[in-house]
């Protein structure tokens, strides 16, 4: 049990990451983090195989069953930790975006009827096939205010791509969901629609308080009724989900919102230009303002879109981390050893390098280029390789092309007026990897904050339940019980600033030359003609 009062009522943030949901149990008007609960998605991605049948490159698909097993084993983990006589007032999810699923009538996902039916799944937000299918979005009214672009990733082109290669299944959908919204009606029970949220909705579909034409015309019936604001109640959880989870009664269940956005507030960032760099497998930042600008190259600013009242502006990178735990798994320090030890061995190698010793420049596109360009059909590029480079030359340089990716984020937002004052880094990655704070502390030239919050995607799910079920009065007052800004600051190094700004300024070149040139897309599309062709031979009779 829990030592703690349970004369405030209690409430359970949920962050559904790409690989397994967590679960916290918090008190009303406290701080503290009182029971955590996370457990893996059975089914993990789905990015390779289906059943035994080829995936094409890029697919990233996910079962939405495993969101249920898994809701059910965190939420049973922490609510074992409740004491006698307690009251859960509200509970809420965050979800990554854009992760749509297509549903039955009656709220059943297509991939329990259709186990072997790709489109049956869930498209997760890195599936990114469906870049033909977004011209119908390219010219929508306001495509200003998604950076001038719509994306593969969004829900809008996943549906056109699903109508396009399974028409017969497509008609079958009577919904195409957001997984946080589809989560968030289950949990109440509701079997016959959901309750949409802004974020996803404002961000991934285009809602400006409408959704426009060609949205409308793409999904029709299927995009459900109309989205609702953040902090309010999506339903209440039903009897049959209490007693799944021997909950002690039917909490509140928010709304739903983006698992980045939850991490902003999970650390007070709560103002006008506090931005949040949310370092993860991906990178996303985040800030809001009072002001409403269409800002060229970024994802999108929202009414509300991160906490009502101001509007609220993301962009991003489509690799981070994961470029660097590629490079690990890829060139591990010892054979056989673990991914902790060879970024150890990195780090404390690559700390000895200065910076521009090394020679090299490397584009951060392994997973192509979101903030500014938008291009999923662009790739990661090493410069300056000699037979001397060693491969803790390889790894800072990575590490460094992955910051001035971000420096341009940050100059994307100040070329169109809107202002990064306070920088915060969040997701892990930074304090977990000091010298990559370091660096990009160095790369940006101003102060950087490592926040130092454990669960802040959680605590800021915590924050939307406590708003909804009204154990706060708003998110200013949720922060105010809730949150957990404890950072360590880092200053930029005036020397080594200078450095990289030259590097900084090539890398800008190297990029507006390859963003132009046909090569990068041209070496892609000979390599899925080449998986085509492998695919499509008969299998050998010769054993492998």
């Amino acid at each position: 049990m829990v030592a703690h009062s349970h004369s405030a009522p209690y409430l359970i943030g949920l962050d559904y990451g790409t690989e397994s949901a967590r679960a916290v149990l918090m008190s009303a008007g406290s701080p503290d983090i009182l029971a955590t609960a996370v457990a893996p998605y059975r089914h993990g991605v789905i990015e390779r195989h289906l059943r035994g049948r080829a995936l094409p490159p890029a697919y990233a698909l996910q079962d939405a069953d495993d969101y249920l097993e898994t809701a059910e084993r965190v939420l049973t983990q922490v609510a074992a930790r409740l004491p006698p006589g307690a009251v859960v007032a509200g509970i809420a999810v965050a979800f990554t975006s854009s992760s749509p699923l297509p549903v039955h009538e009656g709220g059943q996902p297509l991939s329990r009827r259709y186990p072997d039916e790709p489109h049956a799944y869930v498209k997760l937000w890195k599936h990114l096939t469906a870049t033909a299918d977004t011209e119908p979005f390219q010219t929508t009214p306001g495509i200003g205010y998604y950076g001038g672009s719509s994306s593969p990733s969004w829900l809008p082109a996943k549906a056109v791509e699903f109508a396009r290669e399974a028409p017969d299944l497509w008609a079958q959908t009577a919904r195409f969901v957001e997984a946080g919204d589809w989560l968030s009606a289950q949990l109440c029970g509701e079997e016959r629609s959901e309750v949409r949220s802004v974020a996803h909705a404002g961000y991934k579909s285009h809602f400006r308080g409408a959704y426009p034409a060609e949205v409308r015309s793409a999904l029709g019936h299927r995009l459900g009724g109309a989205p609702q604001p953040a902090g309010q109640p999506a339903g209440v959880m039903s009897e049959a989900w209490r007693q799944r989870c021997g909950l002690p009664n039917c909490p509140v269940v928010a709304v739903s919102t983006i698992d980045a956005h939850a991490a902003a507030l999970g650390l007070g960032l709560t103002g006008s230009g506090e931005l949040t760099a949310i370092l993860g497998t991906s990178a996303c930042y985040l800030i809001s303002s009072t002001e409403e600008l269409a800002v060229p190259g970024i994802s999108g600013v929202v009414d509300g879109g991160i906490i009502p009242g101001l509007y609220g502006y993301e962009a991003g990178q489509a690799g981070f981390g994961d470029v660097l735990t590629w490079f690990v798994r890829a060139f591990p320090v010892a054979p056989g050893g673990t991914d902790a030890a060879s970024f150890e061995a990195y780090n404390a190698q690559a700390a000895a390098l200065r910076p521009g010793e090394h020679g090299l420049l490397a584009l951060d596109w392994f997973n192509g280029c979101r903030t500014p360009l938008e291009r999923s059909d662009l790739s990661g590029l090493l410069l300056g390789l000699t037979t001397a480079t060693t491969r803790a030359e390889i790894y800072r340089a990575l590490i460094e092309g992955l910051c001035y990716g971000a420096r341009r984020v940050l100059d994307t937002f100040r070329r169109a007026g809107v202002h990064p004052g306070r920088v915060v880094l969040a997701g892990g990655l930074g304090e977990r990897h000091p010298l990559l704070a370091g660096v990009l502390c160095d790369v940006l030239g101003q102060p950087v904050e490592v926040a130092s919050a454990q669960s802040a995607t959680a605590r800021g799910a915590v924050m939307h339940a406590a708003v909804a079920s009204g154990t706060a009065r708003d998110f200013a007052d949720a922060a105010a019980q809730h949150a957990d800004s404890s950072a360590r600051q880092l200053l930029p190094d005036a020397g080594r600033h200078a450095v990289y700004t030259d590097l900084y300024r090539a890398y800008l070149t190297l990029s507006d030359v390859l963003a132009s040139s046909p090569v990068m897309a041209q070496v892609q599309q000979l390599a899925q003609r080449v998986r085509a062709a492998t695919d499509s031979e008969p299998a050998s009779d010769v054993p492998a």
